[in-house]
């Protein structure tokens, strides 16, 4: 079985957003992350847009890991 992982970013002159999303495992899981913007630093790697996804990411993990931990203690009966 395949999972998809999709990550959809925004920034402006301030801050990057970043929002990661997951449909599977009997629902949908969201993550969310920022970083801010420094307009005086100019780098190849957009490195706020880079800071926002590992956020997002991570915060997916955390749901996703929640959700197992809640199925886990009802199947133990742990609940």
């Amino acid at each position: 079985m395949d999972y998809v992982i999709e990550v959809h970013t925004e920034r402006d002159d301030t801050e990057a957003r970043a929002v990661a999303s997951m449909e599977g495992l009997l629902g949908n899981y969201q993550g969310a992350g920022r970083a801010p913007r420094s307009a005086n630093v100019q780098t190849k790697f957009p490195v706020a847009t880079g800071l926002a996804i590992a956020r997002a990411l991570r915060s997916l993990e955390t749901e996703i890991m929640e959700f197992v931990h809640e199925e886990i203690d009802r199947y133990t009966g742990d609940a």
